[in-house]
């Protein structure tokens, strides 16, 4: 068997890709990157979102944001424009921290000094966007396939290895399986 390539005359090959019918082009649109970034993200929050709807989420944000200026008369003028800023940027850092999920980790029990159960596992940072910081609140979940029912706790970040990935999570209740 030969490699064979996908691109011919600047294009896939008609084995890989369909050619779209004169119909198929006529209904299509030019998206800028800019578009296409924007409807990845609306589609995390809503899977079933179009084109379309993207239009009317930027317009409803738009019109929740101020634009910021160099100069403000008072102290109420700068919260109402900054307020909603914050506030977007804590939604957007607690979707991009409920995204990082990891499966299949092996769970290292300890008791702290405290009397307090804590849980030390790898916990590897593919994402460079979000890291796990000091305090951090995680959830750990476990499907027990025994028939038991499963399990859920939660705890807090205390110690993070650096470069090694390793976490040690202080769990909020004592009672872990």
């Amino acid at each position: 068997m030969q490699w064979q390539p996908i691109i011919e005359d600047r294009q896939f090959v008609r084995w890989m890709v369909k050619v779209p019918t004169d119909e198929e082009r006529a209904r299509s649109r030019r998206l800028t990157p800019q578009q296409v970034t924007a409807l990845e993200d609306l589609w995390k929050a809503q899977p079933e979102a179009r084109l379309e709807d993207l239009d009317v989420a930027q317009k409803e944000q738009e019109n929740q944001l101020t634009p910021v200026v160099l100069r403000y008369d008072d102290a109420a003028q700068y919260q109402a424009v900054f307020k909603p800023l914050i506030k977007l940027e804590a939604e957007y850092d607690k979707a991009m921290k409920e995204q990082q999920r990891r499966e299949n980790i092996t769970v290292r029990w300890d008791v702290g000094l405290n009397k307090k159960k804590l849980a030390n596992f790898y916990f590897p940072q593919d994402d460079v966007e979000v890291k796990l910081m000091m305090g951090d609140e995680l959830r750990l979940r476990h499907r027990c396939p025994s028939g038991r029912p499963a399990w859920e706790g939660t705890g807090h970040v205390i110690l993070t290895g650096g470069s090694s990935e390793e976490v040690c999570l202080e769990m909020a209740k004592p009672e872990v399986p």
